[in-house]
């Protein structure tokens, strides 16, 4: 995949232009993304409150740190985490994953059907 500097089109007056009157609430990740580019939807969907992901590779770990980060944010609405297609080592790593990041506030984990769910 090649990296991909976003930074420039953040800063542009259409990409605030957009994030500002970006309604978006859910989304669901159906490609091979990086950090970057959860990231990028992180800050076009402000007022994203759920976002469902698969298994990346080389960057599901730190995705997982970064939202779990942005939910520690007041500007954040962001409240629920899907990560799909996991298996039972893969639960553990996660579970190991956000106990060190120690969430602010209440949280709860559910596994259903290869689904892991993240609510804080």
């Amino acid at each position: 995949m090649v990296a991909t500097d976003y930074y420039p089109l953040q800063e542009s007056e259409k990409f605030r232009l957009v994030s500002n009157q970006n309604k978006i609430k859910q989304m669901k990740v159906l490609f091979q993304y990086s950090l970057r580019n959860i990231q990028l939807f992180m800050n076009l969907c402000p007022k994203l409150q759920q976002i469902s992901i698969g298994i990346s590779d080389n960057y599901l770990e730190s995705t997982v740190q970064f939202l779990l980060s942005e939910t520690k944010r007041n500007t954040c609405h962001l409240s629920s985490i899907c990560i799909f297609g996991v298996d039972a080592i893969l639960v553990e790593k996660l579970k190991t994953l956000i106990q060190s990041e120690k969430p602010l506030g209440d949280y709860s984990i559910k596994i259903i059907d290869k689904m892991f769910f993240i609510w804080c």
